[in-house]
């Protein structure tokens, strides 16, 4: 449903620019998008902040803050690491986009921790390890032609719902 859902808004957005709708959007008060942007960004950037340092899953934002003892010094070090990069970069480089080299930054930064911490190669039990991104022991490639198949199988009043949800 997610992988149709995203295809049909996808298609809305494609239809509206088509139908040269994405111009209403300069009738809409400078203050009242940038404050929904900056209320998404703080969102974000909440949701974010006990992954970043390293925190147990469940513990929300304030609790991070406020209490040093849910902080993981791997984590935080390949953060801050990752966003040092990231920031530098562009001083040297508009090439490569600082957030790809970022990126490598940090996987290299866990790379070089996990060297000294064997417990950081396993996935399983690992607190730094987001999640398992779904596939099964036959990869990723197969993991896709199974969800294109399960599109072929949604029922009508699925697909019904799902187009009138964004319509609304």
């Amino acid at each position: 449903m997610m992988t149709v859902l995203g295809i049909l808004t996808g298609l809305i957005q494609i239809l509206i620019v088509f139908l040269g709708s994405d111009g209403l959007i300069k009738y809409i008060p400078y203050p009242v998008v940038s404050g929904y942007l900056s209320g998404v960004g703080l969102i974000i950037i909440g949701s974010q902040l006990p992954k970043f340092a390293g925190a147990p899953a469940g513990v929300y934002w304030l609790e991070v803050l406020t209490t040093p003892h849910h902080w993981d010094w791997r984590g935080l070090t390949i953060g801050v690491v990752t966003v040092l990069v990231m920031l530098v970069t562009p001083k040297f480089t508009k090439a490569v986009p600082g957030t790809i080299v970022g990126i490598i930054a940090g996987v290299l930064t866990y790379a070089g921790i996990a060297s000294t911490d064997p417990s950081m190669l396993e996935l399983s039990g690992n607190p730094l390890v987001v999640g398992s991104l779904g596939a099964s022991g036959e990869g990723y490639v197969e993991l896709i032609t199974n969800r294109w198949y399960q599109i072929g199988e949604l029922k009508l009043s699925q697909i019904a719902g799902l187009v009138a949800a964004p319509l609304r």
